[in-house]
């Protein structure tokens, strides 16, 4: 698998801060690091990703790395605020500007996102957001740069990621809460 042209398009194309140092690339070794630490390991998607860019700035709340330049960004201080997240393999991704995250689930083969509102419900995948990390990447950068529909239209969503339909761990953002 290698990271989709669109995605290098869209980390080219999204407001970067103007004061952003260049952002390097995690080794293979600091990732599988961060994996043993954590005692789990990353989908490949992901672990692709970290070796393009770790920790990049971009988004509304920064994508997450591991041992990245900003550490409100490294996915194992997130981890420490939340505890649970780590026995539930919920990886922290990237936030939404206003104190809440986006983490990868396990419980499906490609690794769902869903939405986390940490400050009322932080034990709670409120829904899903993606059914992978380049979809989830893909609907993250594109809203950032003007698109709509993103993660509440059920037709957009539907018809850019029909995949989302078959994974079942969380709810989906335009189903009535339970």
């Amino acid at each position: 698998m290698a990271i989709p042209a669109e995605i290098y398009e869209l980390c080219r194309s999204v407001p970067w801060p103007p004061e952003e140092p260049s952002v390097e690339p995690a080794s293979v070794k600091e990732i599988s690091n961060a994996e043993t630490r954590l005692g789990f390991t990353f989908p490949l998607e992901f672990r692709e990703f970290l070796g393009y860019l770790n920790g990049p700035c971009i988004g509304p709340g920064g994508i997450f790395g591991v041992k990245p330049q900003r550490s409100n960004l490294d996915i194992e201080l997130n981890l420490e605020s939340f505890p649970d997240w780590k026995i539930k393999q919920w990886i922290p991704v990237a936030g939404d500007g206003c104190g809440n995250y986006y983490v990868l689930v396990p419980g499906s083969s490609s690794r769902a996102v869903g939405f986390v509102e940490a400050v009322s419900s932080p034990e709670e995948i409120q829904y899903l957001v993606a059914s992978g990390f380049w979809k989830f990447l893909i609907f993250l950068l594109r809203r950032e740069i003007g698109e709509k529909g993103w993660p509440f239209n059920e037709q957009f969503v539907i018809s850019k990621d029909p995949a989302i339909l078959k994974v079942d761990v969380a709810p989906l953002p335009w189903e009535p809460s339970q």
